[in-house]
């Protein structure tokens, strides 16, 4: 019997990104299709041996990923015609319609089923459907599955996410403060040109502007807040990780701006989406 431990889904990203790291891609789809589909039917049978897997979207994220084993054109034709692939959106739609059924939206969810998608308006179309089959959702569930649209109310967010939230905004706008050593502003202007006052409000500004930068970073620590991902850095795209401001459908993206993640029991979770084209 496999063990499913809290480590699978690093695991199985992992196998994902290397099992054509020493060979060619293979060129024809049929060749590339049956070992992506095999790779679906195991996420498949651990969803099934571990429950909580069920509305985790880096389970699902890991078979977005198969699409770069398969030649140009060929993650539509899976995802259309792959009755493998329309078992696990339906995996997938049950994990995020208990998750609605508990009052709870998931946009991962939502994101990464509309990459297992052939086109966006297939996604759309199927989730429609299902707003429609599961008439004791409540009203407002219903309408998030149907448009996408829907205002989290504040007594709706957990006190300790919401404060993850802002204090991973704040992070970001932190990081983004220069490193400015105030003792040396003397030094770095010319004082016959600026008055004297003038340079005491700038060092007070720099020291002011440090401080605040070190107990923003001290809060985020104390809350396992971190920064990822690197300007211009270029990565494999994930729904969950990332929002794509560009070409829709990317495999690999450039990172504009990095996101926020929390430390967790086993492993991370995103708390501010890296901004990726």
């Amino acid at each position: 019997m496999i063990e499913v431990d809290d480590g699978i889904v690093d695991a199985l990203s992992g196998f994902v990104s290397a099992a054509f790291a020493y060979v060619s891609r293979p060129e024809r789809y049929t060749d590339a299709a049956k070992p992506a589909e095999e790779f679906v039917s195991l996420l498949l049978h651990l969803i099934r041996l571990k429950f909580r897997l069920l509305t985790d979207p880096a389970v699902y994220a890991t078979a977005v990923k198969t699409r770069r084993w398969l030649p140009d054109g060929g993650w539509r034709r899976i995802t259309s015609s792959s009755p493998v692939l329309g078992r696990l959106r339906g995996t997938l739609i049950e994990g995020l319609v208990l998750l609605l059924k508990q009052g709870k939206v998931s946009r991962e969810l939502a994101e990464v089923h509309e990459q297992l998608s052939p086109t966006q308006r297939d996604a759309n179309k199927e989730l429609a459907v299902v707003a429609a089959q599961e008439r004791d959702l409540a009203p407002d569930m219903r309408t998030w599955l149907e448009t996408g649209e829907y205002d989290i109310k504040d007594d709706e967010v957990g006190l300790s996410e919401s404060d993850d939230t802002a204090i991973a905004i704040a992070l970001l706008a932190a990081s983004d403060l220069p490193d400015i050593d105030a003792s040396s502003l003397p030094d770095m202007i010319n004082e016959r040109s600026v008055r004297p006052e003038t340079i005491a409000g700038i060092r007070t500004l720099a020291m002011r502007s440090a401080e605040l930068k070190s107990q923003v970073q001290s809060i985020a620590k104390r809350r396992s807040l971190s920064i990822f991902g690197e300007v211009n850095e270029e990565v494999d795209f994930s729904p969950y990780a990332h929002r794509n401001v560009g070409k829709a459908g990317s495999l690999r993206v450039k990172i504009i701006k990095p996101g926020v993640e929390a430390a967790v029991r086993r492993g991370s979770r995103v708390v501010v989406r890296a901004i990726v084209e």
